[in-house]
């Protein structure tokens, strides 16, 4: 009996440490928007004719919660994401690199980080295009996907 509940208490104390590493997606109409003073590049907020559509959800919880998610196109930072909060940019059509910098760094560091991660995209201006930034089972994660408007 002992052992049997050793293992239970195992089992349990192993789930709640691997739950504990994780965040839980957002979505869109769940998430706040950011404040001005954190985005760099204000012109990309403003809606464009024939511009792709960015959207960046960055889930809620603990993990990370600490420091903003410093948000790149091109290699230019544009604005520094909070944990739950969602920002939309509009992109002129064509190949861009949209990257993300979970350590809270302003501009990317000098030597390779596990913590910066980079998309490329060829975007269309009919597309949407949706970025997830968050953490599973302790790894970073950061997903694109995209759809018609």
């Amino acid at each position: 009996m002992k052992s049997l509940l050793k293992v239970l208490t195992l089992l349990t104390l192993s789930t709640f440490f691997i739950t504990s590493c994780s965040t839980t997606p957002m979505t869109k109409e769940s998430a706040r928007g950011i404040p001005l003073e954190r985005v760099a590049k204000r012109a990309l907020l403003v809606p464009q004719a024939n511009y792709a559509q960015i959207s960046f959800l960055r889930d809620s919880g603990i993990v990370g919660s600490a420091v903003y998610s410093s948000l790149f196109v091109d290699g230019e930072r544009f604005a520094e994401l909070d944990h739950g909060e969602l920002l939309t940019i509009w992109l002129e059509p064509g190949i861009h690199t949209i990257s993300v910098n979970m350590a809270g760094e302003k501009d990317f560091p000098k030597q390779p980080n596990d913590l910066i991660r980079s998309i490329e995209i060829d975007a269309k201006s009919e597309r949407v295009y949706n970025f997830r930034i968050g953490w599973s089972l302790g790894q970073y994660v950061f997903e694109a996907s995209s759809s018609p408007k």
